[in-house]
């Protein structure tokens, strides 16, 4: 069952090509070959209710692509036999379906950039040029420096290990013949900052009345040096800068097409925002005065990894939406790292364009609509119903018109499209453009699961996502409910949502409950509700999962019954699956970790040691502001673990309670993690083992964090449903 879930294609992009088509873009895992394979599909809008659709294409060469504002071009980053030594890059620019440019980068640079958190694929206003991110080549050694290929170079983190050196490429193109294609040009930025320590640029777009301004995001080193990891992190030291680029002209370029290289052009850029703040995601937008206005997210440097993020605009300067607790009508905003591409929407009768982007709200992320003048209002387009609908934006026409994705627990991936009245600003309607395709019995299996979210008592605002199996015709309210398994998220500042998950489905196909609890410290329920975890990792989320279960107990959704009790979580969801089986010996069956944390003072081979220090209230000032336009010559610009610092992390963390464990364990562990270091896992094996325990352990070769590798996925699946098929079926 789990592969048939997990091969339901995942919607990961959209843009319009015409004002009546829409190309979407997915992720699909495939079994039989192991590996992620991108698809793509047409839909062509016909009439208000039935959309025409093309059948999937294989774009397992695009890297990334993009359609211009104006709709007549289209850029295409490909690249070619990848993860071959004979890998071949080009930069395509389409005119219909003629190809007018075509540039090969193979020795210019090294892989472009698709991720996101740093990459970044923009036109500039006029049509006549693109901006894209990749990795330059790594140094070889020369006369000034025979040790250049071996110096270290830090590198984004987990997740990100292969970005150390992003430079923005810019290619420029002009008309030849009418008949022939057209001329290309590359240039390399090389930007001077003022600053003593390099700064990395990303997240790249153009200004939109000017093709020599640039925005970016620059990403700071700390004190000691590190490039702190920035995956599912939106606390670090990057900013937005403005980048001035002076282009040669045309007939001063000698390259054309066939050149192998890429004229460096010096530029200089000056940063815009404060180093107290961490900010991201620059966007611009043409306002009610025909002026460009800049808009991008910030949250506070340090402290929590993920909190409630900030809105800014900077014509005239203001935060249109700050940090907030929650209200009955909004909790803040928890947007995502990166905005869409296009996330902004007008209409000529509007005061002003609006901001549409999703935003974790509570236990689900909901479509927010931010207006971008005074009076600012937020409202929530997709307002609950009984389906727990959760709902991504993908991209808008910038009129009136998006593209987004929506799922549950019992509804895979469907892709919508979304008008709003312009009478109406705040009123949508949608029309679904693609639903998978799926065998009968399968989506019947799906459909047959249900979900309710409920509050936890004396924890509010803590609540429970619940899942439950497909109800059993022969039982009655009498018999013993089923088997539960407690799934604590990671983080901890990320969030249970109600998106659909193959894995959660294929356990709850299998006859389990789920539940997922969001404790404190979790976004989407108000800036206070996140920052009262730190401090209290180990105490205040336990009772808050504690109790979560306890209260289902109390409600006979759950027996308290170890035979019918489960746990499993990965990350700090692993740290708090060791917490519950250490201080609640005999409440679990079983209980399976995913690269758990479980040593609060190992802080090695972690990328992001300051989290260590900041969720357990000893802040590591190496992950603040401000960083590089201060002075930090002092060694207590950062902290090292001393033993008296270890102390208090030894005393926050679930190893102290491996004697008392009953549960039997199953630990994940992925050789490649960078987030939290393998040897984390692999000691946790030995404690137990060395305790007279009972524990298993699976080392995924290759596998990062999050374990979500083709096999590392399936494998984990199985190996999850036998550990708890041991303990429920008496093994």
């Amino acid at each position: 069952m789990y592969t048939q879930l997990a091969e339901i294609a995942q919607p990961t992009s959209a843009e319009f090509t015409s004002p009546q088509s829409i190309r979407l873009t997915f992720s699909k895992r495939d079994h039989t070959r192991n590996l992620k394979r991108n698809l793509s599909k047409s839909v062509l809008i016909t009439t208000p209710t039935e959309p025409v659709s093309t059948g999937y294409e294989d774009n397992d060469d695009i890297v990334l692509s993009l359609v211009s504002p104006t709709l007549s071009l289209r850029a295409i980053l490909r690249e070619t036999n990848k993860s071959t030594p004979n890998a071949r890059r080009f930069v395509e620019i389409w005119l219909g379906d003629r190809l007018v440019v075509c540039k090969d980068v193979t020795n210019v640079h090294s892989k472009f950039y698709s991720d996101e958190f740093v990459s970044s694929i923009c036109f500039s206003p006029d049509d006549s040029s693109l901006l894209y991110i990749a990795e330059l080549n790594p140094p070889e050694a020369g006369s000034t420096d025979t040790f250049a290929k071996f110096r270290y170079t830090p590198h984004f983190g987990e997740g990100l290990p292969n970005l150390k050196r992003p430079a923005i490429f810019i290619l420029t193109w002009s008309a030849s013949e009418p008949a022939q294609s057209e001329v290309a040009h590359l240039y390399q930025l090389s930007i001077d900052t003022q600053y003593a320590e390099p700064v990395h640029f990303g997240q790249a777009i153009f200004s939109k009345t000017s093709p020599t301004t640039l925005y970016a995001t620059g990403y700071e080193q700390s004190p000691d040096g590190r490039l702190l990891g920035i995956k599912y992190c939106f606390n670090r030291p990057f900013g937005i800068w403005r980048i001035q680029v002076d282009l040669p002209s045309a007939q001063a370029q000698t390259d054309g097409n066939n050149s192998t290289t890429a004229t460096v052009v010096r530029c200089t850029a000056e940063k815009l925002t404060s180093s107290d703040l961490s900010c991201r995601s620059p966007r611009t937008y043409i306002n009610q005065n025909k002026e460009e206005s800049l808009l991008y997210l910030s949250c506070p440097s340090g402290g929590p990894h993920a909190s409630t993020s900030t809105l800014h605009i900077s014509s005239p300067p203001a935060t249109l939406i700050p940090p907030t607790d929650a209200t009955a009508s909004f909790p803040g905003l928890y947007a995502p790292f990166t905005l869409a591409r296009s996330c902004i929407l007008s209409h000529p009768t509007w005061d002003s364009p609006k901001l549409i982007t999703h935003s974790t709200w509570g236990s689900r992320f909901t479509l927010a609509l931010v207006s971008l003048s005074s009076p600012i209002t937020v409202a929530n387009l997709t307002p609950l119903d009984l389906s727990h609908f959760s709902y991504t934006l993908l991209t808008t026409n910038s009129h009136t018109s998006f593209v987004c994705v929506r799922s549950s627990p019992s509804t895979p991936y469907q892709v919508l499209l979304g008008s709003i009245d312009p009478a109406q600003p705040f009123s949508v309607s949608f029309m679904k453009i693609h639903e998978p395709t799926l065998p009968p019995f399968l989506a019947k299996s799906i459909a047959s699961l249900t979900t309710r979210v409920l509050s936890v008592p004396n924890c509010e605002p803590v609540e429970t996502i619940l899942i439950h199996p497909p109800r059993d015709a022969k039982k009655t309210e009498s018999d013993d409910p089923p088997p539960l398994i407690l799934i604590p998220h990671g983080g901890p500042h990320s969030t249970s949502t109600t998106e659909f998950n193959p894995l959660q489905a294929a356990l709850a196909l299998s006859g389990y409950t789920l539940a997922l609890p969001n404790y404190h410290g979790t976004p989407g329920f108000g800036e206070s509700f996140v920052r009262s975890l730190i401090g209290k990792c180990g105490t205040l989320d336990v009772n808050d999962c504690i109790q979560a279960l306890r209260h289902l107990f109390d409600q006979r959704i759950a027996l308290s019954d170890p035979r019918k009790t489960f746990l499993l979580g990965g990350s700090h969801g692993g740290f708090l699956a060791a917490h519950l089986i250490g201080q609640f010996p005999g409440v679990f069956g079983a209980a399976v970790m995913r690269n758990p944390v479980v040593s609060g003072g190992d802080t090695t081979g972690s990328d992001i040691p300051d989290w260590y220090f900041a969720e357990f209230g000893l802040e590591r000032r190496g992950s603040e502001g401000p960083i590089l336009d201060a002075q930090p010559t002092t060694t207590s610009a950062v902290r090292t673990v001393t033993p008296t610092v270890y102390n208090s992390l030894y005393n926050a963390s679930p190893t102290q309670y491996v004697h008392g464990i009953t549960t039997p364990v199953l630990l994940f562990v992925g050789s490649a993690d960078l987030r939290v270091s393998p040897t984390q896992g692999m000691g946790y094996y030995h404690l137990l083992k060395g305790a007279g325990k009972k524990v298993e352990m699976l080392i995924f070769e290759g596998e990062g964090h999050p374990l979500e590798g083709v096999e590392a996925a399936k494998v984990g699946c199985e190996a999850i449903m036998d550990w708890f098929k041991q303990v429920k079926d008496g093994q």
